[in-house]
Order: structure tokens, then C-alpha cells, then sequence
């Protein structure tokens, strides 16, 4: 969906600014009702020239995609809805780039695509390593059905924030006892 800009005022009158994903303006116009603020006006957010050349754009560091991941798990272990967790970690997201590809995400995953299919359309960031590759492990199924995905999302997530933890663990360990 696009974003739009902006400006409304509150019951007190005072003047408010900000930035929503709607379908269209009439959208935004609906969304600042619900929220008691009167629209003032609305506009299409400009794209920005990094948009179109890619070497331009904010590079997402593997220390965004832990950040990421480790949020993720804890939100979907709370409970969550999947769409409602890709929301909340576009809006917190200080990549630029990142927060971009979590909201192409979510709007595949509201339009109906699955949750692994809409990774696989950002290759760069969320790429699969060999170790992790079916054609790698014979004993596993080629083809799984949607639950068993899900679920193996997940035991990738708990895997990698246990497997954190352990190491950080590990590292805190190897230090001398003075220096801890």
C-alpha cells in the first residue's frame, strides 16, 4: 500500500503530522477519524531516488536481522497475529531498506501470500544458507505442507535465539574472572 503524509488537527486544535499506509486518501481520511483528528491534508509521500537505484539504498547489516529475528520470535511466541508483528517491526525498524521490505511483507501476507512466499520475493536479505537446504538433508520432505513450514519457521527462530544466548554465554565464560 502507499504512504501518505499528513496533517490534522486535534479536538484541541492543535496540529498533528504524520505518515500512514492506506489504499487511497479517502482511507487516511477514515483512519485520522478513528483516531478523533480532523484531516487537513493529505498527500502521497514523494519516492525517494534510492528507491529506483539500488547501490543508493541503506544496506541491511546482519545486526538488523538478528534484531529482527529475536523480536519476532518473542512476538510470536506471545501470541500475536504474524501481520500485526510485521507492523509493529516495520514502524520500530531504523534501516530504511529494512523497514521497506517488512512493509512489502505484511502487504503480501494481507493480500493472501504465505508467509515463506513472500520472503523468497527479498532473496537479499533473507536468502537461505546451504546448511539449512532440503536438498542437503535427504531424510527431510521436499515438499511440506503449510503448517509444517510454519512450524519450522518458528523452531528456526527459537533455534537461533537459544543458540544466542548460548554463545554469548560461551563468551562471558571465556573471560578471565577479573575481567568480567
Amino acid at each position: 500500500m502507499p504512504i501518505y503524509l499528513w496533517k490534522g488537527r486535534n479536538r484541541q486544535g492543535e496540529v498533528k503530522k504524520g505518515e500512514i499506509d492506506a489504499a487511497d486518501a479517502a482511507g487516511v481520511a477514515m483512519q485520522l477519524r478513528a483516531q478523533s483528528l480532523i484531516p487537513v491534508s493529505v498527500k502521497s509521500k514523494p519516492k525517494d531516488v534510492s528507491e529506483y537505484l539500488p547501490f543508493l539504498q541503506e544496506r541491511i547489516k546482519t545486526r538488523d536481522l538478528v534484531v529482527f529475528t529475536r523480536q519476532f520470535a518473542t512476538m510470536i511466541d506471545a501470541g500475536l497475529p504474524l501481520v500485526q508483528c510485521l507492523d509493529i517491526l516495520s514502524t520500530q525498524s531504523t534501516n530504511s531498506t529494512m523497514k521497506r521490505v517488512l512493509r512489502e511483507v505484511k502487504s503480501d501476507v494481507e493480500q493472501g501470500s504465505t508467509f515463506a512466499d513472500a520472503l523468497k520475493k527479498h532473496p537479499r536479505p533473507f536468502r537461505r544458507k546451504n546448511h539449512l537446504s532440503p536438498r542437503k538433508r535427504p531424510f527431510q520432505k521436499r515438499k511440506l505442507d503449510q503448517r509444517t513450514r510454519s512450524h519450522w519457521i518458528l523452531l528456526l527462530l527459537k533455534e537461533m535465539k537459544t543458540m544466542k544466548s548460548f554463545l554469548l554465554r560461551e563468551v562471558v565464560q571465556s573471560l578471565p574472572n577479573g575481567s568480567r
